[in-house]
């Protein structure tokens, strides 16, 4: 299945790991990400970047990679 995500994603998790891969570069996205008991590889603030990429995670991991198409 692909998703056409438009100018933002928002991701939430709760007792879980959030991960996945999205499409495009990393520098398409300005990202905010609030990670509580937990690891991410997502920084918690990053300006710049045409779209919005904004994830939040509690008592899991997050792992997020870009991919091109």
């Amino acid at each position: 299945v692909r998703l056409d995500a438009g100018n933002s994603i928002t991701l939430q998790g709760k007792n879980g790991e959030i991960s996945g891969s999205i499409a495009g570069s990393y520098d398409d996205y300005a990202i905010s990400s609030s990670i509580k008991k937990g690891e991410s590889n997502l920084p918690p603030d990053k300006k710049g970047g045409e779209k919005i990429l904004s994830v939040s995670n509690n008592n899991g991991n997050t792992n997020i990679d870009f991919v091109s198409d």
